[in-house]
């Protein structure tokens, strides 16, 4: 068997003790390859975990697959010139892309070329085919392509994937003159077309990919290959290196002076250590899986002996050292290739006047479109460890990575006394009062270590794991992306979604604030619960040292330890409700609070994933916002009697009807309507609702269907006569057509009309295919359905049971992570009801099983506001009994409480639901 290509990354098993030569055995070849990768990957395993090398590990798996390829090879050779003894032929099977690299995973694809000389012969089909179907049945996921060495350059000029994957070619087996026109036309033509157009391309693709997987190397669960910081950014510099410079590995990064030892040292062990994970993640799920979820860091944690501290469990152990690792790949490789090949910058205002270099302070300097600092003035003059991130921001220059590098390795000469030092602190807060690039400057300051030694709370953060399942970045991340959204904020990126939002930003005097206050609102995260408390503490210390005037100080403190105020009684509060408006801007104290808490509540929410912020939520503080700064405006709301206000309101109402006898009859509407409805709604929409009271007419119902794709939700308002159990009626006919409620305000008046609105959400129809809330055609089937459960021809529960039928397989998909049930109740928060907040696992038509657990305890629902995060719900409820009183007494409540915890544990039970769609 003629070997082919080379042995580079260590030897492999030997051939002889696992795979037979050919016609040693009588056995079919796919037989001997699916036994052959059994026994290989049983053994690299067995390897792996007894503590060998990653490298070692994928150099060895690549020798073994190359060990069956050639022996496929030469058995289809071998079975071809049997029948076809006087013909000659010859083809060459080259490997692609990781495999390529020798950078094999044990599930990762393996990706052949069979070059051919210009024509597809017979001979070349019976190779082809022979590999394909012998590495199938041996449980191989093979990518291949056949081709000749012109239609590689040809589709490599168009495709920068299949020019990629070129470079990484390695010849396996078959004819040399192939292999090496493959080499020198295929190889060269690809690594030297265009290099600068390939490190372009490139460079797009990363900053693609990246955003695509987060654009963070700090991600709760980050994508090993693929992530910022993952092993792809690593093989972008190595494939840019080889077109500027020829075939490059890590190490000729070293030898050619690329990197210095010891970040050579740094890069090769943060490889190694991906790699390691990589590997474990494949073994563990027995396929393609590079993703570190939070079950796999916990399992892996423990296998690499990590243990837990006071105050971290292994697995988050394990995470800060897998983030400094990617950490280090991330950087690293940015600056290979800024170092080789990067596109040139465009020259700051200093450059740009002075020429190629000039000098920007003692000791620094900006040459060939970089800021470069001196390192025996940087010892001499520390409080440079700040000034030079100044001085980078205000000209709009890069720091070169040289000096990023002598920043890491120096910033313990950031001293408390150096950091402490008014001009210090006075440089810090001119970053923070830049127009501009602001969360780019604090981001490098933390990379290298500069930020938390200024600020030694925030540094505590470093890599901090959040423990839920909604956060997609680490407490450090999470609170620099939230910098960076009121930066895109005030730049105008989300004029068009959020342009109320973008107003106020506009209009915000002391965005500084804001930065402080996104930094610090966390800070007191890892200490155990209160950490909104804690952080205040811990904000106005810092205020001391950086030399805020105590006003700034006291917003500081207000904005942390309210951080979460706003959006909690937005999205799980009656913001329509006078009393707890009222009861909001109390706390919020002045406009200027309310204004800065707004902006701070909104990147909060945007920085903790990209799910998480939606346009409903953007609509929800936006209506909270402007009812607490309406009360500001009126300076007298506190004195006004709500009595007064309802009858105003109906006052108002009545004299939008367009002549005297209408006039009369809402006048007649409005009076019988309860006064917390008037004071929630505008006045027109109360007109509205009226219109539709008024074209029922003999009939039981009437009901509008109104879209608003701005905001992201349909409403339907039904105008009902009232009957018990209306709300579980309504809310499962709507389940049982995939329909999302987001809200719900109920009202009945004095002579027996219900008039019930609810919201729907658009995003169900995007994200799950269930139902388009603005098709006309559903909704006439929801009012044919809702006619018939009303009138009682049609029980509501035999439709959502039919709907779960329906569903079927997909009912698996919401079972991860399952949460327990949980209820609390609240008699303080509403004047009229008592609030129920309902803690649930998410699952098909929850709403509706919500709804039946109320409807059996007795009590009526008179408003609801829905909040489903991930895989989990937060609904509430404002309910009442049959007398239309709050639930009063202890027992009762209690009663209520548990009763409720069984009736939606019972209902939400996995198993029985699946029994239900059986």
């Amino acid at each position: 068997m003629s070997e082919g290509g080379d042995s580079k990354g260590g030897p492999g098993p030997r051939r002889s003790t696992i795979l037979p030569a050919p016609g040693s055995t009588g056995e079919r070849l796919s037989e001997v390859a699916s036994g052959y990768m059994e026994a290989v990957l049983e053994e690299i395993e067995r390897r792996h975990w007894d503590g060998g090398t990653a490298l070692d590990t994928a150099h060895e798996l690549a020798t073994c697959i190359d060990n069956l390829i050639r022996f496929i090879y030469e058995s289809a050779s071998h079975r071809f010139s049997r029948r076809y003894s006087r013909t000659r032929q010859h083809c060459a099977v080259i490997a692609l892309g990781g495999y390529g690299r020798r950078e094999q995973a044990p599930h990762s694809d393996v990706d052949l070329l069979v070059l051919h000389s210009g024509r597809v012969t017979s001979y070349v089909e019976t190779v082809t085919e022979s590999l394909l179907y012998t590495l199938w049945d041996a449980k191989l996921d093979v990518g291949h392509a056949v081709r000749s060495p012109s239609e590689c350059v040809t589709l490599a000029e168009s495709d920068l994937t299949i020019q990629t994957s070129l470079l990484d070619g390695r010849f396996l087996i078959g004819s040399t003159e192939l292999a090496a026109e493959f080499a020198e036309k295929v190889q060269g033509a690809v690594a030297k077309r265009d290099p600068a157009a390939f490190t372009a391309a490139k460079l797009d693709e990363m900053h693609a990919r990246q955003k695509r997987y987060g654009d963070s190397a700090f991600l709760n669960e980050p994508n090993v290959k693929e992530g910022r910081g993952g092993l792809r950014d690593l093989h972008t510099a190595l494939w840019i290196a080889h077109v500027h410079r020829g075939p490059t590995e890590p190490e000729d990064l070293l030898d050619d002076e690329i990197v210095t030892a010891s970040e050579y040292d740094e890069l090769a062990a943060a490889q190694e250590y991906l790699l390691r994970v990589r590997t474990s993640l494949h073994f563990l799920g027995r396929g393609k899986s590079d993703q570190l979820s939070y079950e796999r860091r916990e399992e892996i944690a423990g296998i690499y002996g990590y243990e837990a501290t006071e105050h971290n469990p292994k697995g988050d152990v394990f995470l800060r050292d897998y983030y400094g690792h990617a950490a280090i790949i991330d950087r690293l490789s940015r600056d290979v290739i800024d170092r080789i090949a990067a596109p040139p910058e465009r020259a700051g205002f200093l450059e740009r006047w002075m020429g190629a270099r000039s000098k920007v302070r003692d000791g620094v300097t900006v040459s060939a479109g970089r800021l470069v600092l001196d390192a025996e003035q940087l010892a001499a003059e520390p409080r440079l460890l700040v000034d030079v991130f100044a001085d980078s921001q205000r000209l709009d220059v890069p720091l070169s990575s040289a000096t990023r590098e002598l920043l890491r390795h120096n910033a313990e000469l950031l001293t408390a006394e150096v950091a402490g030092d008014p001009e210090v602190v006075e440089v810090f807060l001119e970053i923070l009062q830049s127009p501009d690039n602001v969360y780019r400057t604090l981001a490098e300051m933390h990379g290298v270590g500069v930020l938390g030694r200024l600020i030694p709370e925030f540094g505590r953060l470093y890599c901090m794991v959040q423990h839920d399942c909604f956060h997609v970045y680490t407490v450090d991340e999470h609170s620099l992306i939230g910098v960076r959204e009121l930066e895109r904020l005030r730049q105008g990126a989300y004029a068009d979604d959020s342009p109320f939002l973008s107003r106020v930003m506009r209009d915000c005097d002391r965005p500084d604030l804001l930065f402080l206050a996104m930094m610090f609102h966390d800070l007191g995260k890892g200490y155990g619960s209160d950490h909104d408390e804690r952080g205040a503490l811990m904000t106005a210390d810092i205020g001391v040292r950086l030399h805020l005037n105590e006003d700034d100080r006291q917003t500081l403190e207000f904005l942390v330890r309210n951080h979460i105020l706003m959006s909690t009684l937005a999205q799980n509060r009656d913001i329509q409700d006078p009393d707890l408006v009222a009861g909001f801007v109390r706390d919020v104290g002045t406009p200027r609070n309310l204004r800065l808490l707004y902006l701070l509540t909104f990147a909060d929410m945007k920085a903790v994933g990209s799910k998480i912020w939606t346009s409903w939520k953007d609509h929800l503080l936006a209506e909270l916002y402007q009812r607490a700064a309406g009360l500001f405006d009126k300076r007298r709301v506190f004195e006004t009697d709500p009595v007064e206000r309802a009858d105003r309101t109906r006052d108002r109402v009545a004299a939008l009807a367009a002549d005297e006898d209408e006039r009369g009859r809402v006048r007649a509407f409005v009076d019988a309507m309860p006064n917390p409805y008037l004071l929630a709604l505008a006045d027109t929409t109360i007109l509205e609702h009226w219109r539709l009271y008024d074209s029922v007419g003999d009939a039981d119902y009437r009901y509008g269907v109104v879209h608003v794709p701005e905001r992201g939700f349909t409403e339907f308002t039904l105008c009902a006569r009232d009957q018990r159990g209306l709300f579980l009626k309504v809310a499962g006919v709507l389940c049982s057509h995939g329909l999302s409620v987001l809200d719900s305000r109920l009202a009945t008046s004095t002579d027996g009309w219900a008039i019930d609105v609810f919201r729907i959400d658009h995003r169900v129809a995007e994200e799950d295919d269930v139902a388009d809330a603005t098709d006309l055609s559903l909704w006439e089937r929801v009012g044919a359905e809702l006619s018939a459960v009303l009138d009682g021809t049609a029980d509501v529960d035999d439709l959502v049971r039919a709907y779960l039928e329906r569903r079927g397989s997909r009912l698996g998909d919401s079972h991860r992570r399952a949460s327990a049930v949980s209820v609390d109740l609240d008699n303080e928060v509403s004047r009229g009801s008592t609030v129920v907040d309902v803690y649930a696992p998410d699952r098909p038509a929850i709403l509706y099983w919500i709804a039946l657990a109320l409807y059996r305890q007795g009590v009526s629902v008179k408003g609801a506001k829905i909040s489903t995060q991930l895989d989990s719900v937060l609904d509430v409820f404002y309910v009442v009994d049959a007398d239309d009183r709050k639930i009063d007494g202890e027992d009762a409540m209690e009663r209520l409480r548990t009763g409720l915890v069984a009736e939606i544990g019972a209902q939400t039970d996995p198993t029985r639901l699946a029994e239900a769609s059986a």
